[in-house]
């Protein structure tokens, strides 16, 4: 129908390491994939299995610009989020693609500064959408709330117990709190812990000798 300007279509997810496959990975959405869901997930299209109009591209690239387009670290995401405003994304059961998740892909990350940096960057496409064509309330306290966690997480895994508080402290402003935000809070402050252990241990015994 004219209504849809995209289709897309589930796909099995292979963990090459593993030699695991994940049958049906993209069953989030029943029928239609709403603009301001996919402002918040941002993630689980798989490209391979997407048709889409040549209309609303060339309408895309004039209303988003290439310098936006081009400064972004993906292609397919704010294009899917445009479509999704502006028409209609239908989503077909059928399995058509299988995305293989290698250990040198360009979303594999050596340290948590490489991931927490490459998803802090990402968040810029919602942010800019947000501010260009809008969203919902609830999707911004959503979107906010997943930005922090971000934050949340990359801070319990460097054990920066302060910053992870003000993270923490900043989804509770929200009212979005989640078991998993105590649990990486709780994490920051062990991690400092055995930090500042190991660092009174080899005080004591430079001291004893």
């Amino acid at each position: 129908k004219n209504e849809f300007g995209m289709v897309c279509k589930n796909y099995n997810r292979y963990i090459e390491v593993e030699d695991k496959t994940i049958s049906s990975f993209f069953t989030k959405y029943e029928n239609e994939i709403a603009y301001d869901d996919y402002l918040v997930d941002r993630s689980s299209i798989g490209t391979a299995t997407t048709m889409f109009r040549s209309e609303i591209l060339n309408k895309y690239i004039k209303d988003v610009s290439i310098e936006n387009i081009l400064k972004w670290n993906v292609g397919d995401t704010p294009l899917w989020l445009y479509i999704a405003k502006f028409s209609k994304i239908k989503v077909m059961k059928d399995i058509t693609a299988v995305y293989r998740v290698r250990p040198n892909s360009a979303c594999h990350f050596e340290t948590p500064k490489e991931r927490f940096d490459f998803r802090k960057k990402g968040f810029e496409i919602p942010f800019y959408f947000i501010e260009k064509f809008g969203a919902r309330k609830k999707t911004v306290d959503l979107l906010n709330a997943k930005y922090f966690r971000n934050e949340l997480i990359y801070f319990s895994e460097t054990g920066k117990f302060q910053e992870a508080k003000s993270a923490f402290q900043n989804i509770r402003k929200l009212k979005l709190l989640k078991i998993k935000d105590y649990i990486l809070l709780f994490a920051s402050i062990n991690i400092v812990t055995k930090k500042l252990s190991a660092l009174f241990l080899t005080s004591i015994t430079k001291i004893r000798q």
